[in-house]
């Protein structure tokens, strides 16, 4: 075979590789992948007379701190790969005539802290990612040009503002500027007509202003505000009749209004919830988080104690969730309508009791976590389709009740319950197939598991129990987890 007449070269790691070769005699080549050539320093000019190049691969080419200008002429290049570097990365002003480039991924490339100006000119690019770079703080105003762009990621990167002309991306549909220092939205965001997901994550700096134009994206079905420092939920949100998760809440959130009916999937933070909030209308909520932030919750403002009065947080809750996260809840809501339930979790709660009620019989997975004042659980014996159980630092919990008789229970989980002396026979649990317990030292043995017996537990680290079919009988394997 003629080298004339070869469609992919792949060099990938040629460690000694420091320039690529003459391209002159593969002008028929439309893969060339030069990935993982950590000695590589540059590209020849010949690149230039690959016409048939459709992807360029040049990921891991950390050496790598430049392209040819020449690469502007490769007219049929869709993708381009690119490396993953920290050291300075120059893009020539030609990058802009790829007309046929849809892709372009330059995630985790500090080393790059500007676009050219005309990047407007990649009238094709579905895929736009600058994901890490935090050395770009703005957009080109041409970024308004790329009228196919569907894809905008700028998560983790430098970006402080999005240029107005944003609004101009008519088939936009996803938008990600998570953990970014932006300030706040352009107020040509709601000309979005088809942008279906906003991602805005922890964005520490982000103001209210221009929130309202949010309420303008009527196909809008994912938006995440959560841990910001927004003051309020803007009522125009509740026009989003498309919306179906949101993730809202901030150190800073005065009110909560009417939220979209549509919502499916909420999940909401606050230092304080001012008012009850009714949540019965948001007749199609599956899953409902409500987290209190507090000192010890992973979010970004100022530091704050629990000494916070004693509310009723969220009553009454919708009777179609399947799934109820709580946290830092001084009052528990009602859980008596609530017969769908599958998944609870509650951590951080100051309860003394948890009462489980014949209404949560359908319950498959239970987690209680650092509930410091909770002494007792009653009526677990309930939970006959209980799957998984996870009890983790409650410290004056001193016997779990009704243990024994989650016939249906497969997974069980004890961390750092220091007041626990043992646990019922477990030898009824026919479907149990793991068991965890770490760092409960008063727990010595396991009564019920067939050849554990006398197991001696370390009390140090965490001991994984797993229950194995050895020919025709169950036994368990013990092994210790660091």
């Amino acid at each position: 075979m003629k080298m004339i007449q070869l469609k992919v070269l792949n060099l990938t790691g040629c460690i000694q590789l420091q320039r690529t070769p003459d391209f002159s005699n593969f002008v028929s080549l439309e893969m060339l992948i030069l990935a993982q050539c950590v000695k590589l320093t540059g590209i020849r000019r010949s690149i230039g007379k690959l016409k048939c190049l459709q992807t360029l691969n040049i990921r891991g080419c950390k050496l790598l701190c430049s392209l040819p200008v020449e690469i502007g002429s490769l007219q049929s290049l869709t993708e381009i790969i690119m490396p993953q570097n920290f050291q300075p990365f120059k893009l020539p002003k030609t990058f802009s005539d790829l007309k046929s480039l849809s892709t372009f991924i330059l995630d985790e490339h500090p080393g790059i802290i500007q676009l050219p100006n005309s990047i407007g000119g990649l009238v094709k690019l579905t895929h736009l990612s600058l994901r890490g770079c935090v050395g770009i703080k703005e957009l080109p105003s041409s970024i308004g040009e790329m009228e196919m762009l569907v894809k905008l990621d700028l998560s983790h990167s430098g970006i402080v503002e999005l240029p107005d002309s944003i609004g101009c991306l008519e088939k936009l549909e996803l938008i990600w500027v998570s953990y970014t220092d932006i300030r706040k939205f352009p107020h040509t965001i709601g000309q979005l007509k088809m942008l279906e997901e906003l991602h805005a994550k922890k964005c520490r700096h982000l103001a209210d202003e221009n929130l309202e134009e949010i309420g303008k994206l009527s196909h809008l079905r994912i938006l995440d505000l959560s841990y910001t420092v927004l003051s309020r939920f803007p009522s125009a949100l509740r026009c989003l009749s498309c919306l179906q998760t949101l993730e809202f809440g901030s150190s800073h959130l005065q009110e909560i209004l009417d939220l979209p009916l549509s919502l499916t999937r909420l999940h909401m933070q606050a230092h304080h919830f001012p008012s009850i909030i009714d949540l019965s209308s948001l007749l199609s909520l599956d899953y409902l988080e409500f987290y209190r932030l507090t000192a010890s919750t992973e979010e970004p403002g100022p530091t704050w104690t629990n000494n916070l009065p004693e509310e009723q947080l969220i009553h009454p809750l919708p009777s179609g969730l399947s799934t109820l996260k709580v946290r830092g809840i001084s009052l528990l809501p009602h859980f008596s309508d609530l017969k769908k339930l599958l998944d609870l979790c509650v951590i951080e709660s100051q309860m003394s009791r948890f009462s489980v009620s014949p209404d949560q019989i359908n319950l498959t997975k239970l987690k209680l976590s650092e509930c410091k004042l909770l002494v007792e659980i009653t009526g677990m014996s309930l939970l006959k389709s209980l799957r998984c159980l996870d009890l983790d630092r409650l410290e004056s919990l001193v016997e779990i009740h009704g243990l024994s008789e989650l016939e249906s229970l497969r997974c069980f989980r004890i961390s750092h319950c220091c007041r626990i002396e043992r646990l019922p026979n477990l030898s009824k649990l026919d479907k149990l197939q793991k068991i965890e317990i770490e760092d409960c030292p008063k727990i010595r043995a396991i009564e019920g598991l067939e050849g554990l017996e006398s197991l001696e537990l370390d009390n140090h680290g965490c001991n994984v129990l797993e229950r194995l079919l050895d020919g025709k009988r169950w036994t368990w394997l013990s092994r210790n987890a660091p």
